[in-house]
């Protein structure tokens, strides 16, 4: 969650239910509701290869239908990062669900603007908010979403430096709101109904403003500022100059390696650069400030990071097996 600021409407003595809880449940919630997977793969891409749940609090378990309680069973439902992975055929039904078993709750999800940078094979949708509404676009109706994928190689293969840059700035990539009675969606058939006209030039400001605050003029953030302010204006160039830079990169190494038994604390400050493999067993727990493994660089068998203050491994890096590295 991103903006825990934003629950504001708790009282003492409410009974919560958090829906989707991944592996960091959020400390207010009382009762914990996740989707019930069969697949041991799927459910680990599912929360993004996050550390798994442990938890005393009271676990349920949903197949994709009705919530296994009560109407009005809570006084405030927690659903953070979650129905950008409902399907189309379940999100009306989930959010009624929602609604039912609570009158009223807090939902967030990541904006448009991220999924286009940063996509996420199993999430559903491209979605922003219009005060409390949800606006959403499936994305296979997208015409080229391997253009989505092409940004993503970019976004990451200029290195490290960008990934902090959703949690400063994270309301320009992530929407999050407090609903009562009923939680409301609007679908839309293309990218342009997701932001008007006026939007999309307000979204540009601030990402200029943004870049003011910023003083190497060849810095990460300006390249990436200047990115989407060239995407803005001729799309069809820049994402001919892009595939043209990476169409000589190998497929493997566009993207980092995770095996499915690793252990990923917090893994929104767990930045892993383009052919950054963990192997069995790894375990990365962090604090409040990000561990960084750079490129091609390789945690062999059940080495153990404790981030603390802050954690960087270079490029091209090999660490043995059973190593403990802790700041």
């Amino acid at each position: 969650m991103f903006f825990q600021e934003k629950i504001r409407s708790i009282r003492k003595g409410d009974l919560v239910l958090e829906v989707g809880p991944g592996g960091s449940p959020n400390p207010r919630a009382d009762v914990l509701l996740e989707r019930k997977f069969t697949d041991d793969k799927h459910r680990l891409a599912q929360r993004g290869f996050g550390p798994p749940l442990v938890t005393t609090k009271p676990l349920f378990f949903y197949n994709g239908d009705a919530f296994p309680f009560s109407d009005q069973h809570f006084d405030y439902v927690i659903c953070s990062h979650v129905i950008e992975h409902v399907p189309r055929e379940e999100i009306g039904e989930f959010l009624s669900e929602l609604s039912r078993v609570a009158p009223r709750g807090y939902i967030e999800f990541p904006s448009a603007l991220y999924e286009l940078i940063n996509h996420q094979e199993v999430h559903k949708w491209y979605m922003t908010q219009d005060k409390h509404t949800i606006v959403a676009l499936r994305k296979e109706l997208v015409q080229y979403p391997s253009v989505a994928r092409v940004l993503r190689a970019i976004f990451y293969a200029n290195g490290t430096e960008f990934s902090p840059i959703f949690e400063q700035y994270k309301e320009l990539f992530f929407c999050g709101f407090e609903w009562e009675g009923e939680i409301a969606l609007k679908e839309v058939s293309s990218l342009d109904d997701l932001y008007s006209e006026v939007e999309l030039d307000q979204l540009i400001r601030a990402i200029e403003e943004r870049g003011l605050q910023f003083h190497k003029p060849h810095s990460p953030e300006r390249r990436w500022m200047a990115l989407v302010k060239a995407l803005r204006a001729n799309p069809k160039d820049v994402l001919r100059r892009l595939l043209l830079k990476v169409r000589n990169v190998p497929p493997d190494r566009l993207r980092p390696r995770v095996h499915s038994s690793a252990v990923l604390h917090r893994r929104d400050l767990i930045h892993l650069a383009n052919g950054a493999e963990l192997k069995e067993g790894v375990i990365i727990r962090t604090h409040h400030n990000p561990v960084i493994i750079g490129k091609n660089s390789q945690i062999n068998p059940y080495t153990v990071i404790y981030g603390g203050s802050g954690v960087r491994i270079g490029d091209n890096v090999m660490i043995a097996p059973h190593c403990m590295i802790a700041a």
